[in-house]
């Protein structure tokens, strides 16, 4: 049983994989945790032996593509396009890898004049973009 950590002392039961119970050869297993695509995750393992009995697995955390620092890509298809998409990226804040953060993206005109409000609203960390 694959678990990760959702709090100080709570665990989430993520995954179950089945065991090979012929126990003459080694033998290789893996998990994909498909939920946890950008933030820091503790994981441990629960094997349970046939007579019922089980013991956890030392916790190991893993970073997965936490990112680090705002960042606002360059529009795409060019302007002369009817629509295109400003890609940015909210970076997680320390130890609090999900929190949400207040964010807002406004065009301006050359002269510096706002011309539209794309978003104004709590966003969770991640890459993220907007057609306009």
């Amino acid at each position: 049983m694959i678990s990760n950590e959702k709090g100080a002392s709570e665990w989430e039961n993520i995954g179950f994989v089945q065991e090979h119970w012929n126990r003459n050869s080694l033998k290789n297993y893996s998990f994909v945790d498909k939920d946890n695509l950008s933030c820091a995750v503790k994981y441990r393992l629960k094997q349970i032996d046939a007579d019922g009995q089980f013991e956890y697995s030392k916790i190991v955390e893993v970073e997965i593509g936490v990112l680090k620092e705002f960042k606002l890509s360059q529009n795409y298809p060019n302007t002369f396009n009817p629509t295109t998409v400003i890609k940015y990226s909210i970076p997680a804040v320390e130890k609090q890898y999900l929190a949400s953060q207040q964010v807002t993206l406004k065009i301006y005109d050359a002269l510096g004049r706002e011309v539209a409000t794309l978003v104004n609203k709590k966003q969770a960390p991640g890459k993220l973009f907007r057609t306009i």
